[in-house]
């Protein structure tokens, strides 16, 4: 007669779970598998039986490092820009003869082409009376993407790339179990 049972068998080796050079933490990680089985004979010599069951346990914090808009972005900033952005509603259809986009530090100062005509150059980013180039007018900046900009996280560190670091939780759960008889 075969009998055996296994309660309960953890695993865990914390000197494997290094945090990566690039990830400022580490996040929590448990791989539990506990079970057991059992088998023996039904009819002596002639009928046996056997099941198992075994549930497993992964549960991990995944690190992630992702580039986000900054905030200055997602108001239309791009004055930390070295390079010149153009107003595609002015100028000619081969691009030439296009504006810099400058936006206005006060409402009702200055003008701009926009999709269907002339609108207010006003931006609150912009801070000098003379006008900042590389912003973008707020009458020009699409009201769908301003509200899909509004879902994003602040960035949790400084710069264009790389502004973004999260434990995103991972949790999946096994369960197995095989019940059998055999004849013999």
């Amino acid at each position: 007669m075969m009998q055996t049972l296994e309660q309960h068998l953890h695993t865990g080796f914390a000197y494997f779970n290094a945090r990566n050079f690039f990830d400022p933490a580490v996040g929590h990680l448990a791989y539990n598998y506990f079970g057991g089985n059992i088998g023996g004979p039904i009819k002596k010599n002639k009928l046996f039986f056997f099941a198992d069951y075994l549930k497993v346990y992964d549960h991990e914090a995944n690190t992630n490092l992702v580039t986000i808009p900054t905030l200055a972005l997602r108001t239309g900033d791009l004055s930390a820009s070295t390079t010149a952005i153009y107003n595609p509603f002015s100028g000619n259809a081969d691009g030439t003869g296009r504006q810099q986009f400058v936006a206005a530090s006060a409402p009702g100062v200055a003008t701009v082409p926009g999709r269907s005509g002339m609108v207010d150059a006003y931006n609150p980013a912009c801070t000098n009376v003379a006008g900042c180039p590389n912003v973008i007018p707020s009458a020009l900046i699409d009201p769908i993407s301003a509200k899909l900009m509004a879902f994003l996280p602040a960035p949790t560190a400084a710069g264009n790339t790389n502004s973004y670091f999260v434990l995103l939780a991972f949790h999946r759960t096994r369960i197995s179990s095989t019940p059998r008889s055999t004849p013999i």
